[in-house]
């Protein structure tokens, strides 16, 4: 028979799947301009960090009389993708009907990073720029 098809799912059920549903979004709070707060002090970190990790490691090739390389960022955009998907089956042998509902969410950040050598008159007034004791 092809006439009303009945889904065992209760206004209760509804309310419940709802709430897990909005419950489950919620935690993609750092979508948009919150996303920026979040990164910007992790990517300023790293950038600090390796900066720093880039001169020991010269400073180094120096005391061996290797040539020193630096390299810069000079650039970084970010991506924040979020996907939403779902399905739903409904289906069944006579009077059984039978239903399932499933979803997916999905987070992605994807940085792209661009670097430059630092070189000529920039690196050599870099190079030639005593270092202060503080900055040890």
């Amino acid at each position: 028979m092809i006439g009303a098809l009945r889904i065992g799912c209760a206004p209760l059920d509804r309310r419940l799947a709802g709430v897990v549903l909005a419950f489950l979004l919620s935690g993609c709070t750092n979508v948009g301009a919150k996303a920026i707060r979040n990164t910007r002090f992790n990517y300023n970190s790293a950038i600090v960090d390796t900066r720093n990790e880039q001169l020991l490691t010269n400073l180094v090739r120096l005391r061996y009389r290797d040539t020193p390389y630096f390299m810069e960022v000079s650039s970084i955009a970010t991506q924040y993708v979020l996907g939403l998907g779902g399905s739903g089956s409904v289906g069944g042998i006579g009077d059984n009907t039978v239903g399932g509902v499933g979803g997916s969410v999905s987070y992605e950040e994807r940085p792209t990073i661009t670097y430059t050598p630092l070189s000529g008159e920039k690196f050599a007034r870099a190079l030639m720029t005593p270092i202060p004791p503080a900055a040890m």
